[in-house]
């Protein structure tokens, strides 16, 4: 059963870490398919007609801090005015030159930021998300979106195994689904942010959440045939390893949809001078059988280097 709270009456619960802009609805409860927290930013004229194009982009804003030091995480997690100033200039710049319709980003750390980088661009984008996950760095996923969310669902309190383990893992941030209709289709965006490598290493771990995330995947699709997918964000890991084959899986196979661009390009992060992609999107059939051929960019350049250590991934799909 699920609870209609007021955001206001969230935070002075403290039940939930959820944080909406651009609505003033929130819901906690059963957490759709997966558990957790669930949240509504409310459908209707927000919605993308019939016919048009959506443009969607993920990108880790690495450590994506504000200026004021937060004494409940582990480490230090402000940066100067100037340094906010540059950082949060770059990542505006980029994101009016590619325009995207849809945001999932990694990295982070409150709303005031997401709020920034709107009136940097702007625009009004009444779909605007953060929810606290697991990071003790106080980094955690986030959205913004011109197309309303119908829902956005957190599966923070989840445990898991790897398959045919016995060892229970928690994520290591969040996977976060955010629900919206475009034109007539349903669409879910599962933001994802994967152990990293380390220091200290844990591949099992980074396993188990791919695994996680393609059951949840499975389980919407069961829910309602016609959803389009979208797993995207920071895998960690590289094409051809055993976190992508899972969520890629078969029966079906999702496709990953950087592969059509050129090698040359496709890479998302500079490990010791090795161009490696991290970052993906990753669609079902009837997300795959949306996407505009010729559309999928990564975008490299000077300016990026300023805003993160990660390249932005954006890629268009059409909807009817």
């Amino acid at each position: 059963m699920r609870h209609r709270l007021s955001l206001l009456g969230v935070l002075l619960a403290g039940a939930s870490s959820l944080w909406a802009c651009g609505d003033d609805t929130t819901s906690t409860g059963g957490g759709g398919s997966g558990g957790g927290q669930e949240g509504g930013a409310g459908g209707g004229e927000g919605g993308s007609p019939p016919g048009q194009t959506v443009k969607v982009l993920n990108w880790n804003l690495h450590n994506f801090f504000d200026t004021t030091e937060d004494t409940t995480n582990t480490e230090d997690d402000s940066i100067s005015q100037a340094e906010y100033s540059e950082k949060l200039g770059a990542i505006v710049d980029i994101l009016a030159e590619l325009d995207p319709d849809v945001m999932v980003f990694q990295e982070v750390e409150n709303e005031a930021i997401l709020v920034d980088i709107e009136e940097g661009l702007g625009q009004s984008y009444p779909g605007k998300f953060i929810l606290q996950g697991n990071d003790p760095r106080g980094v955690d996923i986030a959205a913004m979106s011109r197309i309303q969310f119908d829902d956005v669902v957190s599966h923070l309190s989840e445990t898991f195994t790897v398959e045919g383990g016995t060892d229970e893992f928690a994520w290591t941030r969040d996977l976060v689904e955010y629900h919206f209709t475009a034109g007539n289709q349903p669409v879910v965006l599962l933001g994802v942010h994967y152990k990293a490598k380390g220091p200290p290493d844990n591949p099992e771990k980074r396993l188990a959440e791919a695994q996680r995330t393609r059951a949840i995947a499975d389980a919407l699709v069961e829910q309602d045939s016609t959803r389009g997918i979208l797993v995207l964000g920071d895998f960690n890991d590289l094409p051809g390893s055993p976190p992508l084959l899972a969520v890629i899986g078969s029966d079906p196979a999702y496709t990953p949809i950087a592969d059509e661009i050129p090698s040359t390009d496709r890479w998302t992060f500079n490990f010791k001078g090795g161009l490696e992609l991290i970052d993906h999107q990753i669609a079902n059939p009837i997300m795959a059988d949306l996407f505009i051929a010729g559309s999928a960019t990564i975008r490299h350049g000077a300016d990026v280097d300023i805003a993160s250590d990660h390249a932005p991934l954006m890629a268009t799909y059409r909807v009817e």
